[in-house]
């Protein structure tokens, strides 16, 4: 009795255990939201990829280290798969609740749940990011400068505001410099024979300049 009561309770065990293992979701709103590249294969140039999927199903992956900030859209989920027209483009494999796989013949790549959400934010960012650089590449020659009246300097006298107008940008007299914008993400300042060189990312409201330990951030508003 004591040898059969021992081997049902061994049988049982096992069935227990399996029944807890986390059940996931393959709807629609397990895989909105914003996914962040934790390893990719063969190894991109630019460091780290973004994918989007939102409430349309649409798909969207960006990077703000490549040439282009946009990588991949105007594709769509569909039945766990990433389609363009009714082509497969990527295969999706759910590792858990916040990691899942994207893989085809000539890409792997995992990719991890951005915890903070607020994705319909990000993608603005990378989308008027990437209209805004498309604009900006090329060279720009210094033409005028105003200064924008708000409360805090319309009592400023005019000899202060004159100067404040002709500041220098990043220690180079305005006038005097000629500034480009590369597709490789690369901000020139040009003076002279010297040419100075950042690393830039245009969002939705700044540009970024980074360069060894420092960044600078210049908010921008286009204007016909």
């Amino acid at each position: 009795m004591k040898i059969s009561n021992y081997i049902f309770i061994l049988l049982i065990f096992p069935i227990g255990l399996f029944a807890q293992k986390e059940k996931i979701s393959t709807d629609k709103e397990f895989f909105v939201g914003e996914w962040v590249s934790d390893s990719i294969n063969p190894e991109p140039e630019h460091w780290r990829e973004f994918i989007f999927i939102d409430n349309k199903r649409n798909f969207t992956k960006t990077s703000w280290w490549s040439n282009s900030y946009i990588l991949q859209n105007n594709l769509i989920l569909k039945d766990g798969k990433i389609l363009q027209k009714e082509n497969i483009i990527y295969q999706i494999k759910i590792i858990d609740s916040n990691t899942i796989e994207f893989a085809n013949a000539n890409y792997y790549g995992r990719f991890k749940r951005d915890p903070f959400g607020g994705y319909e934010k990000s993608l603005k960012r990378f989308n008027k990011g990437h209209k805004t650089k498309e604009e900006l590449i090329g060279k720009w020659k210094y033409q005028n400068s105003e200064i924008i009246e708000e409360e805090k300097n319309k009592n400023y006298p005019e000899e202060v505001i004159e100067n404040y107008r002709l500041r220098d940008l990043l220690h180079y007299n305005l006038p005097s410099i000629l500034i480009e914008f590369t597709k490789d993400n690369r901000f020139k300042i040009e003076f002279g024979p010297k040419l100075e060189e950042y690393f830039y990312i245009i969002d939705d409201k700044s540009i970024s300049l980074q360069k060894s330990d420092y960044v600078i951030n210049f908010e921008y508003e286009f204007s016909n």
